[in-house]
């Protein structure tokens, strides 16, 4: 193709229409290509959720296309070709647009066609759809222009066939999970077969609360990757360069979109200051070093807090993690805390309480703290909780789960350790102890997780299975034991009530609790009912 195409791969921020638009303009002035692809709602922000219901962020909204506009005008390279994506309010309806602009004047406008509306989506509840896929000339090529989740759809294949282009553009605000950039690369080598032309698919990076979104722009010509940028960073190239970027490795694209979820999440807080709480167990210390990874160094803060059932290795173990990174920790001992709350409690109540209240008060101790020291210094605490945990509601209310972002939210506890791994390739930065040693609460004497809970392996198995693949229990049981399972969907259902308290997290699957996970808090039915009458 004789077009010079631009893939605008850059972070486009909910709201921040002052950094969106430096951007656009900064993408613009490094190109010399005929045709500049920028992402979905580019402008604003994806996803925009309510605000889009508001009249005055439409209007700041449309004034910072305005703006743009004539910026490009005044500005970019002549004959440049831009698209612009935002939410366009058009005869009492509201749209999800790409605009092509061209010196000033608007030479094409794409209504998206299909609006997705399932797991974390819900476009339907904001916008109206398009029709038909708008197409214009550049050059003496017919280019055809869809939206995100239009590629996904089979009218949208059909109708770009009956036009006949030479290209179709694709703009993307298209969230990351585990094996969505070979689906969009199936999608759009398809439709290049379908249709005998050329796609250019463009996506954003960066992280939006639970979304992250890893970018995998790509063009596609004679049914073949031809150019990849790469992925969670940002970029504007040519298709020209010759740029074929890998795909990393399961483990980590895992790793990159979790740093890309902590640094956007803290950047667009405001806060300069982060605190984590470092046991000496494996959870925190991986979080503390994607902390580490996504921040700077200064701006992070590890809180030791132990107990009377605080080993000497977990402090040793914590303070090493620490130092390793560079990390300034803090030492605060828990137990004349705990003490002095639990006499109170018994004096109020005239007996003991107990065990598990009083390993909880422990945990909400730390919570206390944590939050404490974070409304000092106007900070965050990032939390530590993972898929496993929350799943199986090992975790405390008000304890652990305390915090404004939870880091492994949508990582299990099998991953964790790879994620361990990963971060020790090329050399020790946790401690092997860590990585090698049973996993343990510490909220009692000897404690061990394995004491209450299925083994790691089957919870985490039976997770997959029942949470992420929508698996029959039954059908689970017969891989991973009847008792395991009849215990995992016991604890997954009666734990309701503490996910839907907790904080967000970045999304890494398909089905992640939270968004993707709508389950009612307080119900009758029970995923064990059909495994107890197996029993």
């Amino acid at each position: 193709m004789d077009l010079k195409i631009a893939l605008g791969q850059i972070a486009c921020h909910v709201g921040d229409f002052e950094g969106n638009h430096d951007k656009i303009i900064q993408a613009a002035l490094s190109t010399s290509a005929d045709l500049l692809i920028l992402p979905e709602l580019c402008v604003c922000g994806y996803p925009p959720e309510d605000l889009l219901a508001y009249d005055q962020f439409i209007a700041v909204c449309q004034q910072s296309v305005d703006r743009l506009i004539q910026t490009l005008a005044d500005q970019a390279p002549k004959d440049l070709y831009v698209t612009l994506g935002y939410p366009e309010a058009h005869q009492g309806k509201l749209f999800n647009v790409m605009h092509v602009i061209c010196n000033g004047k608007s030479v094409a406008k794409h209504r998206k066609n299909h609006l997705p509306n399932y797991g974390v989506f819900d476009e339907k509840r904001y916008f109206s759809a398009g029709c038909e896929p708008a197409v214009f000339n550049l050059k003496d090529q017919r280019v055809a222009l869809g939206i995100c989740h239009d590629l996904w759809n089979e009218q949208f294949h059909n109708q770009i066939v009956d036009l006949h282009p030479q290209l179709v553009v694709i703009a993307n605000a298209s969230p990351f999970y585990l094996g969505v950039q070979q689906d969009r690369e199936n999608l759009t080598t398809a439709l290049s077969v379908e249709a005998g032309c050329d796609i250019v698919y463009v996506n954003r990076v960066g992280g939006q609360d639970e979304h992250v979104f890893d970018g995998g722009s790509h063009y596609v010509s004679n049914a073949q990757v031809k150019y990849r940028l790469p992925m969670f960073t940002e970029q504007v190239a040519m298709t020209s360069e010759a740029m074929l970027a890998k795909i990393p490795t399961e483990i980590e694209l895992i790793y990159r979109a979790l740093v890309a979820g902590v640094k956007d999440y803290v950047a667009a807080s405001k806060c300069k200051i982060v605190f984590v709480g470092l046991s000496g167990g494996i959870d925190s210390a991986v979080v503390l070093c994607i902390v580490a990874e996504a921040l700077k160094v200064q701006n992070v803060r590890a809180v030791l807090m132990p107990s009377r059932y605080t080993s000497q290795m977990s402090n040793d173990d914590a303070k090493k993690l620490a130092d390793n990174l560079s990390i300034e920790y803090l030492i605060v001992d828990i137990q004349p805390s705990v003490d002095t709350t639990i006499a109170s409690l018994c004096d109020t109540m005239k007996r003991g309480i107990a065990d598990i209240a009083m390993e909880n008060l422990q945990s909400r101790m730390r919570g206390l703290l944590l939050m404490s020291l974070a409304n000092d210094a106007q900070g965050l605490v990032l939390t530590t909780s993972n898929k496993s945990e929350l799943a199986t509601g090992y975790s405390t209310l008000y304890g652990d789960t305390a915090g404004a972002f939870d880091v492994l939210k949508d990582v299990s506890k099998s991953r964790v350790y790879e994620l361990a791994e990963f971060i020790n390739q090329n050399k020790e930065i946790i401690p092997e102890r860590i990585i090698s040693r049973p996993p343990t609460a510490e909220l009692r004497e000897a404690q061990l997780d394995s004491d209450t809970l299925p083994s790691y392996d089957h919870i985490d198995g039976m997770l997959e299975a029942i949470v992420e693949n929508l698996q029959s229990p039954r059908l689970a049981s017969a891989k991973f034991g009847l008792s395991d399972t009849l215990t995992f969907t016991k604890l997954l259902t009666i734990n309701e009530f503490k996910r839907r308290q907790a904080p967000i997290g970045p999304t890494l699957t398909k089905r992640a609790f939270g968004k993707n996970w709508r389950m009612p808090v307080a119900n009758y039915f029970s995923f064990s009912h059909s495994l107890e009458d197996d029993c």
